[in-house]
């Protein structure tokens, strides 16, 4: 009768060892499997950061060589239009200045 109570804990200490160690591989898993999610999740994350900058950069570039464009046309347009106001004087302005060198002015 005590063996019989013997062997039963005995029995009890060996299941809840088996217990302990399935528990513990259990643990030792998830804890394995969260931290490679974590650095799959960094990695996304860091990639995610680096497109999303590449992206800004580029968007920045497209719009500074639209407003730069832009500039330089209506800087253009400012110069025709100085040029054709300053085209019908340019033969009085020769005149004059060859006047004023030569001492007649």
């Amino acid at each position: 009768m005590a063996s019989d109570q013997i062997n039963r804990i005995l029995e009890a200490e060996k299941e809840a060892a088996q217990i302990d160690k399935d528990a513990r591989i259990q643990v030792d898993a998830i804890l394995e499997s969260a931290r490679s999610q974590a650095i799959a999740d960094r990695e996304n994350t860091l990639r995610e950061a680096s497109d999303t900058a590449r992206q800004l950069r580029a968007d920045f570039h497209a719009s500074d060589e639209k407003t730069l464009s832009s500039v330089r046309e209506r800087a253009e347009e400012s110069a025709k239009a100085l040029r054709a106001k300053a085209t019908p004087n340019m033969d009085s302005v020769v005149a004059l200045t060859v006047d004023f060198i030569v001492g007649k002015g």
